[in-house]
C-alpha cells in the first residue's frame, strides 16, 4: 500500500458591524468594522454642542440614549445606529444694579445655556413688566421687592428660572440745598451764610462740608449757618435715609470778597535769622518781608534805585516776600503796593546804604604820650561810631561829627606810630599808623640869649624831641630855618618890647620853655637929653668916656673910663647925657686929666693924657683919668679912676726921651717904656660880648701905646 499525505488549512470566521450616526452627532468608529469570531468592538457616541443622544439602536433594538456601546463575543454580523436631538436650554441670568432708588434702571443679562432661541422676561411689575429681548433693560419707578422670571426656549424645549425678591427699589435720599447770601464782602468779621436743606427721600441725617476746613459732623443741623473769611468756597452736603445716601457739591458756591488790601512790610537781613535791617554798607542785601493783609493778589516793589519788581500770587508765590541788593551808597525810599481786584494800598520804608567804613587819617596826626589830645578821625561811613582805640587803648569822648568825621580824646600810650580803629554799627575800620605818639620836648640851651628888638637873629635851641617844633617868642611866632630832633635854628621875630620874653617850643609831644631877652641899643655921641620910652623896666648901660691924648714924643693916652651895669628904677621921664672929652697929651705943658661922661647918675671919667718927652717932670708925667696916661723920661703914668680903668705905664730911662709908657686900659695897666723909640704897650681892653651879646658893637676899651 502506498503512503499518502493530506493537508488541511483553516481560516477564522469574521463578521462585520455597520455603525451609523444621524445628524448633529457622531459614532466612532463609524462605518463597517470587521471583527473576528468571538471578538469585541466598542463604540463612542458623541452629540454636537447643544445636542444630546436621543437613542442608540443595535440590531434594530433601541438601547436608549447611550454615549458608548460594546459588542462582545461576536459570532454574527451586527448594526448600530445613533440618533441625536437638540438639548433644551437651562435658563439663567444676572442683573445690575440689584437695588437702588427709584427710578431705577436695571440691565438684565441672559446667561442661559444650550442655545436658546427665544426669551421671555417677567420683571415682576403689574404692567409693562415683560420683554422678549435676550438682554433687556427695565426701569422700576416704584419702590418695592421684585421677583424676576426668565423662560428660555429652543427647538429642544423650554426652561424657566425664577429669582424671588431679586430687585429692591426705594425712594433715594437726594441732596439739595441753597445758601444765602452766596457772595459778599468780608466786612469786619467775615460773611455769615444761612444754608437751607432742600433734600428729598425722607432724609434723616445731614453732613455739611463748608469748604474752609470746617465740618458740621454727622447728624447735625439741617439748616446751619456758617461764617466765612475772604475767599471762594465749595460747599458739599451729604444726606442719608434708611436705604441710601447722596451728596451735592456746589463748587465755588460762596465768594467772600475782601476790602482793598492793606500794605505793610518789614526789612530783615535774611529770611532765616530775621534780624532787622534798614541800613548797612554797600553792597547791601535786604530781605523784604511782606506783611500786607486782606489777601493781595500781586505786589509791586519800587526799591527807589530804578528797580521795580511785580510779584503775582501763584503756587510758588503765596506772599510778596523778596530779596534786593542795593549796590551804591545812598538813601532809598522803598515802596510796596499791594493789589487785588478790590483796590490797592502802598506803604513805605527808608533804606540807608553807606560807604564802607574806613579810617584814612587823624588830625592832628601826632600828639603827646600822655594822651588827652582832642583829635578828629577822618574816614567814610563813620555814622554811629561808638568806640575808637589808639594802639589798642580805648579813647574817650568819642562823638560822631558827621559821616566822615569822629571826634575823640587820645589815651596815653608809648611813643611811636599806632593804628586807629573805629567801631560802628556797620563794622570796624582800621587806619594803619595814622597817629603818632611823641615824647614831650626838653630845652637844654638857647644861644644867643639876648637879641635886638627888631628880631632877625639866628637863635639855636638845643634839647630833645624837637622834631616838628613850633616856636613862639612871647606871642610872636619864630621861623624855623633848620629843623631837627636835638637842635633847631630859628629866626627871632621882632619883639613887642625890650626885655625878657618866654620862648615856647611846641611839638606834637607837648611844650617846653626858656627865656630870651630883647634889647634896644641907644648910642649917644654928644651931650643931650633922653626921654625914657614907656614900658622900659631895665636899662643895661655902658658909659665909655673919651680916651686921653698921647704926649708929644711921650706916653700914650689913657683909655676912657668905662662903667657898665643895670638900672631897674627911676626909668621914666628925661635923662641927661653928658659926653666928656679925654685929657690932652703933654707938649710944653703937663698933660690934662680926662673929662667926665655922664648918663643920669652914672659918671665915667675920660682917659688921662700921656706925658711928653721933656726935662720938665710935670710935663713928662701922665695925667690922671678913667685910665691913666703913660709917663715919659722915667716919669710915672697917670692914676686911673677907681673901678674905671688902670694906671698908665711909667716912662723909661731918663736919658732916653723915647722910652715912654703906655696908657692904662680897662683890664690892665699900660706897659712901661723900655726900648728907645718904642713906647710901652697900651693896657688891655675888655670883651663886652659876654655882657651885651655878640654884635653889640663894643668889643672893649684899650689904652694907647707909648
Amino acid at each position: 500500500m502506498a503512503d499518502h499525505t493530506i493537508a488541511a488549512t483553516f481560516t477564522i470566521n469574521q463578521y462585520t458591524i455597520n455603525a451609523t450616526a444621524g445628524p448633529n452627532g457622531a459614532i466612532s468608529p463609524s462605518g463597517i468594522t470587521t471583527v473576528n469570531y468571538g471578538g469585541s468592538q466598542a463604540y463612542n457616541i458623541t452629540p454636537d454642542t447643544g445636542y444630546h443622544v436621543l437613542d442608540v439602536v443595535v440590531d434594530s433594538v433601541s438601547q436608549g440614549p447611550l454615549t458608548n456601546y460594546t459588542f462582545t463575543n461576536v459570532v454574527t454580523n451586527h448594526t448600530i445606529a445613533a440618533t441625536f436631538r437638540m438639548t433644551p436650554p437651562v435658563a439663567n441670568f444676572t442683573a445690575t444694579p440689584l437695588s437702588g432708588g427709584v427710578p431705577l434702571t436695571v440691565t438684565f443679562t441672559d446667561l442661559s445655556t444650550n442655545n436658546p432661541t427665544s426669551w421671555l422676561w417677567n420683571f415682576g411689575e403689574l404692567d409693562n413688566g415683560t420683554s422678549v429681548l435676550q438682554n433687556p433693560t427695565h426701569t422700576y419707578f416704584l419702590p418695592g421687592n421684585y421677583s424676576v422670571e426668565l423662560t428660555a426656549t429652543n427647538e429642544g424645549g423650554s426652561n424657566k428660572s425664577v429669582r424671588q425678591g431679586y430687585i429692591f427699589t426705594y425712594y433715594p435720599a437726594v441732596a439739595n440745598f441753597t445758601g444765602t447770601p452766596t457772595t459778599g464782602s468780608y466786612g469786619l468779621s467775615g460773611l455769615t451764610v444761612q444754608f437751607s436743606d432742600h433734600s428729598t427721600g425722607g432724609v434723616s441725617s445731614w453732613n455739611w462740608d463748608f469748604g474752609d476746613g470746617s465740618y458740621s459732623g454727622a447728624n447735625t443741623q439741617q439748616n446751619p449757618g456758617h461764617t466765612y473769611a475772604v475767599g471762594r468756597y465749595s460747599v458739599n452736603l451729604t444726606v442719608a435715609n434708611t436705604f441710601s445716601s447722596s451728596y451735592l457739591l456746589r463748587e465755588n458756591y460762596i465768594n467772600v470778597t475782601p476790602n482793598a488790601p492793606t500794605s505793610d512790610f518789614e526789612t530783615y537781613d535774611n529770611d532765616v535769622d530775621m534780624n532787622p535791617r534798614n541800613s548797612g554798607v554797600a553792597p547791601l542785601s535786604v530781605f523784604f518781608y511782606d506783611l500786607s493783609s486782606d489777601d493781595p493778589t500781586s505786589w509791586t516793589w519800587n526799591f527807589g534805585d530804578g528797580n521795580v519788581t511785580t510779584i503775582t500770587k501763584d503756587v510758588s508765590h503765596e506772599y510778596g516776600d523778596i530779596y534786593h541788593t542795593f549796590t551804591n551808597p545812598g538813601t532809598y525810599n522803598v515802596s510796596l503796593t499791594a493789589n487785588n481786584a478790590w483796590g490797592s494800598d502802598t506803604s513805605y520804608k527808608t533804606i540807608t546804604v553807606f560807604q564802607a567804613v574806613t579810617v584814612t587819617s587823624v588830625s592832628p596826626a601826632a600828639g603827646p604820650t600822655a594822651g588827652g589830645t582832642p583829635v578828629t578821625i577822618i574816614g567814610t561811613n563813620l555814622v554811629g561810631a561808638s568806640a575808637a582805640t589808639f594802639g589798642g587803648t580805648t579813647a574817650t569822648g568819642v562823638s560822631v561829627i558827621n559821616a566822615t568825621a569822629v571826634s575823640a580824646i587820645t589815651p596815653a600810650h608809648a611813643a611811636g606810630s599806632v593804628n586807629v580803629v573805629v567801631t560802628t554799627p556797620n563794622g570796624t575800620a582800621t587806619g594803619t599808623n595814622v597817629y603818632r605818639y611823641v615824647s614831650p620836648p626838653t630845652i637844654t640851651g638857647i644861644s644867643p640869649t639876648p637879641g635886638p628888638l627888631v628880631g632877625g637873629t639866628a637863635v639855636t635851641i638845643t634839647g630833645t624831641n624837637l622834631a616838628d617844633a613850633v616856636v613862639m617868642f612871647g606871642s610872636n611866632p619864630a621861623t624855623v630855618t633848620t629843623p631837627g630832633t636835638t637842635s633847631i635854628i630859628v629866626t627871632s621875630p621882632a619883639g613887642s618890647a625890650a626885655g625878657a620874653v618866654t620862648v615856647t617850643v611846641t611839638t606834637p609831644g607837648g611844650s617846653a620853655t626858656t627865656t630870651y631877652r630883647y634889647y634896644v641899643i641907644q648910642v649917644f655921641t654928644s651931650s643931650t637929653t633922653w626921654a625914657v620910652p614907656a614900658n622900659i623896666g631895665t636899662v643895661e648901660y655902658l658909659v665909655v668916656a673919651g680916651g686921653g691924648g698921647g704926649g708929644g714924643q711921650g706916653g700914650g693916652g689913657g683909655a676912657g673910663g668905662v662903667l657898665n651895669g643895670t638900672l631897674t628904677t627911676g626909668l621914666s621921664g628925661t635923662k641927661t647925657v653928658t659926653i666928656g672929652s679925654g685929657g690932652t697929651g703933654g707938649t710944653t705943658a703937663r698933660a690934662s686929666n680926662g673929662e667926665n661922661s655922664v648918663f643920669d647918675t652914672i659918671t665915667a671919667t675920660g682917659g688921662g693924657g700921656g706925658g711928653t718927652s721933656s726935662s720938665t717932670s710935670s710935663v713928662a708925667t701922665g695925667a690922671n683919668g678913667g685910665s691913666g696916661g703913660g709917663g715919659a723920661r722915667n716919669r710915672a703914668g697917670g692914676t686911673a679912676s677907681a673901678g674905671q680903668g688902670y694906671n698908665g705905664g711909667a716912662g723909661g730911662s731918663s736919658t732916653s726921651p723915647y722910652e715912654s709908657g703906655g696908657g692904662g686900659g680897662k683890664s690892665a695897666a699900660g706897659g712901661a717904656g723900655s726900648t728907645a723909640n718904642v713906647g710901652g704897650a697900651g693896657g688891655a681892653g675888655m670883651d663886652y660880648s659876654s655882657i651885651f651879646g655878640t654884635g653889640f658893637g663894643v668889643d672893649g676899651v684899650v689904652g694907647g701905646g707909648g
